[in-house]
């Protein structure tokens, strides 16, 4: 993150409005997110999953075996690690 200009803020609402203001000002699009747009992360995963609940479905689907390779190596590895401690 680069520092683009030292800005006097009375509180994280103002401080978020400046930053969209530069966002949209370089037409960053890296940060497809609005920064001042009033949800929390949690809000934002919640609209996500509701919005593109049909490519998730998808992709769970075409990667299904993967996903159990990977569940499975994931348990192996925590059961090793308990009986270490």
């Amino acid at each position: 993150m680069i520092e683009i200009e030292k800005y006097p803020c009375v509180d994280n609402n103002e401080s978020k409005a400046r930053e969209e203001y530069w966002r949209t000002h370089f037409n960053a699009n890296l940060n497809s997110i609005r920064c001042n747009q009033g949800l929390s992360h949690k809000e934002q995963c919640k609209k996500y999953r509701t919005d593109n609940i049909e490519h998730i479905k998808a992709y769970n689907q075409n990667n299904a075996d993967r996903r159990k390779a990977y569940q499975k190596q994931y348990r192996e590895r925590k059961s090793e690690n308990r009986k270490l401690i």
